[in-house]
């Protein structure tokens, strides 16, 4: 069966299961053994998604193009202003100046492995919160890559 990279992406965003008490948005979704499916979040992704396609990479996406994305979502009703704030936020020690004082805010970096690395951490330390939304974000990620 072929499918679209539409229908994949779609699909990641709506197949990653959180338990009910790790769902504080009250998003539209299934409840099974206590289990939520973010439906709600890909459903409101799949409206924007024509919009975001070939305009980042999340491969190769400067803070300041993940700023913008974050912008875009929240405005779009994507993600909450909270998830914005965390996916906007930005400090990278590997994109300090060679003064180590600024960081270069339109250089890009693999934000895919970034945040993916950043939810393992967040699972590695059972850190409930962060979880959902650094899942989130790699969801959102995985579609751009």
């Amino acid at each position: 069966m072929i499918v679209s990279r539409t229908e994949h992406f779609l699909s990641s965003l709506t197949s990653d299961k959180l338990p009910a008490k790790d769902n504080p948005q009250g998003n539209t979704a299934t409840d099974v053994n206590n289990e939520v499916e973010l439906s709600s979040k890909g459903s409101k992704l799949s409206e924007v998604y024509d919009e975001l396609k070939g305009k980042f990479n999340a491969r190769a996406m400067s803070p300041n193009e993940m700023e913008d994305l974050a912008v875009f979502l929240e405005e779009k009703g994507v993600i909450s202003s909270s998830e914005a704030a965390v996916m906007a936020f930005h400090l990278d020690p590997s994109q300090m100046s060679s003064e180590g004082k600024k960081l270069d805010r339109d250089k890009p970096i693999d934000q895919m492995e970034r945040w993916t690395e950043r939810l393992e951490f967040s699972k590695n330390r059972n850190m409930a919160e962060s979880i959902e939304t650094n899942q989130t974000i790699v969801n959102i990620l995985k579609s751009l890559a």
